[in-house]
């Protein structure tokens, strides 16, 4: 009987297969990541999934500063909850475009939907400034980096539509209005 000899990426690969603690699709990333040469310690966490696996793969293939990726796979992977997968994919991505993730990596105070937006604007080049306030929503985000508006423009439109609408529901707001309005004018000259 021929003995088979296994090489070093064979047979580490092979221990990832043996653990049972991989999908298919996790085993996948791990074999390409030992084909190319990578430490795919960084990623053999069957917590993660297979998305994520691939695009920590894409980092280190792209050269990403390995402090940095550590920093966030370890921080993500000590609180998988409260981090959540679809805020880390896009912090991931956002190193993938090369951008500074620091501007919108606060969990705690952006969505994912918000977080994309940021990092679009910031891949785009744009002053991300203008919407960087958790208070907007993501939608509110992408329509001032779309239109290159500020937050104030958004804010003085959303005031004029409410205002539009009340119009809307009420045909007698114009004269209710303008009775509020006199009697504001009256009470400050009373006092």
């Amino acid at each position: 009987m021929k003995r088979v000899v296994l090489s070093a990426k064979e047979t580490d690969i092979q221990d990832y297969y043996e653990t049972g603690q991989y999908s298919r699709e996790q085993l996948y990333e791990l074999e390409k990541g030992i084909q190319n040469g990578l430490d795919t310690s960084l990623y053999d966490d069957s917590r993660l999934g297979w998305p994520l696996m691939e695009m920590i793969r894409k980092c280190m293939q792209k050269g990403v500063d390995t402090a940095t990726l550590t920093s966030y796979v370890d921080e993500y992977l000590s609180d998988i909850d409260a981090f959540g997968p679809f805020n880390f994919e896009e912090i991931l991505q956002g190193l993938l475009d090369g951008v500074d993730t620091t501007i919108y990596d606060d969990t705690t105070k952006y969505s994912s939907d918000q977080m994309r937006q940021i990092r679009l604007g910031l891949k785009n080049g744009q002053d991300v400034s203008s919407y960087l306030d958790p208070s907007l929503t993501a939608r509110q985000m992408e329509s001032i980096r779309k239109t290159g508006s500020t937050k104030d423009s958004w804010k003085s439109l959303v005031a004029k539509l409410r205002s539009e609408i009340r119009r809307y529901e009420n045909p007698f707001y114009e004269q209710a209005d303008a009775a509020y309005e006199l009697e504001q004018k009256n009470d400050e000259y009373r006092r």
